[in-house]
């Protein structure tokens, strides 16, 4: 089936357009994985899409939501100039 403009295709082990992470995981979620010891498909996979749920997200993790909110990265902003280098 093709894609419609908007989709993103996923494939098991690699996550195509998503992020500029390892694999194509959001940026800052490899090291979130690790601060909480989970793997980064098992945080991916908590996570869902948005509006995420972090009291589901943390219960399904086995962390409480603030070890899951300090772990995660900050929001992309949304609009606006782009950083400077």
């Amino acid at each position: 089936m093709p894609l419609r403009t908007g989709q993103v295709a996923m494939n098991p082990v690699v996550r195509v357009g998503l992020g500029k992470g390892v694999a194509g995981t959001p940026p800052g979620f490899d090291e979130a994985a690790e601060q909480l010891g989970v793997t980064v498909d098992e945080l991916m996979s908590a996570s869902g899409e948005p509006p995420f749920d972090l009291e589901a997200a943390a219960a399904t993790l086995g962390v409480t939501v603030e070890e899951l909110t300090e772990a995660l990265p900050p929001p992309p902003q949304q609009g606006g100039p782009p950083p400077q280098s």
